[in-house]
């Protein structure tokens, strides 16, 4: 089951767009197949501006790709490991590597070395978290 929808205009567009009349539209055909929209999660993006879905940002003229926070904490992350400093209080060899599988999914190359990195780590004891 989707709980996400994301719509976005065609780069070319012209003119002012109708959210009020898609966001009508979208609605109906929501309740028609017995869901509902919540208002509280329901956002638009103008241009401009970050445009993120499900954790990727979206906008720009490249690919889908992880925020620029997430790859700098999880790069932190390694180097702490790396230098035998302890981890962020929740970090943990198992979501660091959940968060390189992520990066790998949008840039292979970056996430392979990420993850090879970790690899390094297995069976070793991390340490207390601070």
């Amino acid at each position: 089951m989707a709980d996400d929808l994301t719509f976005s205009l065609p780069s070319d567009h012209k003119g002012p767009p109708k959210l009020g009349a898609m966001m009508g539209c979208v609605t109906r055909i929501v309740a028609g197949e017995g869901f509902e929209i919540k208002q509280e999660k329901t956002r638009v993006h103008r241009t401009g501006g970050r445009q993120s879905v499900t954790g990727l940002v979206v906008n720009g003229d490249g690919p889908p790709r992880t925020t620029r926070k997430l790859r700098r904490q999880l790069r932190s992350a390694i180097h702490k490991l790396k230098t035998n400093k302890p981890l962020q209080e929740g970090e943990s060899l198992a979501r660091l590597t959940g968060y390189a599988a992520f990066v790998h999914m949008t840039n292979a190359e970056l996430g392979r070395k990420m993850l090879a990195d970790l690899q390094g780590f297995e069976g070793k004891p991390e340490g207390p978290a601070v």
